[in-house]
């Protein structure tokens, strides 16, 4: 499921790691409704893969080296997931705190409406992908000493990508999908790379139009779940086109 959510601030500015006020927002909306729930997604069994995902639409803001200038002192937040009982928490943690005030460095955020947003039926073996918030693509080995970001645009990058949908699709559905992920196939159509701050790193990652060739119920999975890394962190959601 997909909603949208707008939200005000006390003040114009917030901090250039945008996607790390969103986290605290959501852990705070979370541990507020249902604290078992919250343990669940941030505490017990770490890491926990997570099938959902966001993105921000900040109109007419400023990105400065350190901090974001929003001169309307509002955004949207995009939230979707392939799992109904996350969308159902996320749902009934906003509406638990509209219009209620929380403190996050330096300003105040107010969570105005949630509003259901209507998905895209995919039928076909191929789908047409825009992001919403960039693809972010990493490498990582089990040592924080041997992780690396890879940009799209490079044939590294795009083959680390797949390898990662198709262990996050594994996960989701089991082995018997092996078959099935054997014939994902990836066309970058557009893409730009950008600098991302999250949390006290600047990271490569990429706004681009893909084309994704698979089954109907796997795209289906990537486009409510998000695609590759840190999806969970507001990284990876895509619309269909």
């Amino acid at each position: 499921m997909r909603f949208r959510v707008k939200f005000n601030l006390s003040n114009e500015s917030i901090p250039k790691d945008k996607n790390r006020v969103i986290l605290s927002f959501l852990k705070t909306a979370y541990s507020k409704y249902d604290m078992d729930y919250y343990k669940s997604l941030y505490e017990e069994n770490q890491p926990k893969r997570k099938s959902f995902t966001f993105s921000t639409y900040m109109p007419q803001a400023k990105f400065l080296q350190d901090e974001i200038i929003i001169p309307s002192c509002s955004f949207d937040l995009e939230f979707s997931s392939y799992d109904n009982y996350d969308s159902l928490m996320f749902y009934n943690s906003i509406v638990g705190i509209l219009n209620k005030s929380i403190d996050i460095k330096g300003n105040s955020i107010t969570a105005k409406n949630i509003i259901n947003l209507k998905e895209k039926p995919i039928f076909n073996d191929y789908a047409k992908f825009k992001t919403l918030s960039p693809i972010s693509i990493r490498e990582h080995n089990g040592d924080n000493k041997k992780t690396w970001y890879h940009s799209l645009e490079t044939e590294k990058g795009k083959e680390v990508f797949l390898h990662n949908i198709r262990v996050q699709a594994l996960e989701q559905f089991g082995d018997q999908t092996k078959y099935d992920l054997e014939n994902l196939k990836l066309s970058v159509l557009k893409s730009k790379e950008v600098r991302v701050k999250h949390y006290d790193i600047v990271i490569p990652a990429n706004l681009a139009i893909i084309e994704i060739q698979a089954k109907p119920y796997l795209l289906d999975y990537f486009y409510k779940a998000g695609v590759c890394s840190q999806r969970s962190s507001g990284f990876g959601m895509l619309d269909l086109i």
